[in-house]
């Protein structure tokens, strides 16, 4: 009689689909993907140690999000950033925060009020201090405050499209960083999003919102036209370009 241990299970391909993603999603928000690369799918396999399906569900999944490029016959690209693009991706979230701005203030309660006052407090607390983790970890918690804003609603939908929408954003603001100065600007534009909040004053949220949206596009776009000619977007830490 076989005993049950010695039953083969079933190979999980959603599971390892979603760590597939979330590998090659970080590897792109980490500067090890670059815009342009084409996925070598076979070196990915070997790296992440599964089957051809599942990763070809993660990068389909990615290619949704538009972090992927797929090109019939040619392959899958980390997805190039362009002016043009960028614009496209900021004008997009500004459009969408702006369009859930009543929806917001109406489900807003008193715990979503102090959820939000949390995590600014942890965001505001947090000052990137030159280094590339630092400045990954301030954006992951720039994308979680965000993300609680539009959680609000109620709508999961939402959130999702929300989701997708930010890490194409944030993938624009990895590779062309804000400057020092401009940190200093996004914390006073967050001080004003949670104080619009606290008043339930939708015209002040929305001037808020679009103010932090318009002056994050703007300061990426900056970094853009400084990089003309070079290799890479520049990216300097402890002085050293990496």
């Amino acid at each position: 009689m076989m005993h049950n241990n010695s039953v083969p299970q079933p190979v999980n391909h959603t599971r390892l689909s979603d760590q597939a993603y979330e590998w090659v999603r970080n590897s792109i928000l980490r500067r090890e993907l670059p815009p342009g690369l084409r996925l070598d799918l076979d070196v990915l396999q070997r790296r992440l140690g599964i089957s051809r399906t599942p990763l070809k569900d993660a990068i389909n999944r990615l290619a949704t999000e538009g972090l992927i490029t797929q090109v019939p016959r040619r392959g899958s690209y980390v997805t190039e950033l362009t002016p043009q693009n960028v614009c496209e991706r900021f004008d997009a979230r500004r459009v969408l925060e702006i369009g859930a701005v009543d929806d917001i203030i109406d489900a807003l309660t008193e715990d979503h009020l102090v959820d939000l006052q949390r995590r600014y407090e942890e965001l505001r607390a947090f000052q990137p201090n030159g280094s590339v983790e630092d400045y990954f970890a301030f954006l992951a918690r720039d994308r979680e405050f965000h993300r609680a804003l539009i959680a609000v609603t109620g709508n999961r939908l939402l959130v999702d499209i929300y989701e997708g929408l930010n890490l194409n954003v944030q993938m624009a603001i990895v590779f062309y960083p804000f400057e020092d100065k401009r940190l200093d600007l996004v914390d006073a534009e967050h001080m004003q999003i949670l104080a619009s909040l606290q008043r339930r004053d939708r015209r002040a949220l929305k001037t808020a919102i679009t103010r932090h949206i318009e002056e994050s596009k703007r300061a990426v776009l900056n970094t853009m036209q400084k990089s003309v000619g070079e290799k890479s977007p520049v990216w300097l830490t402890n002085g050293q370009a990496l």
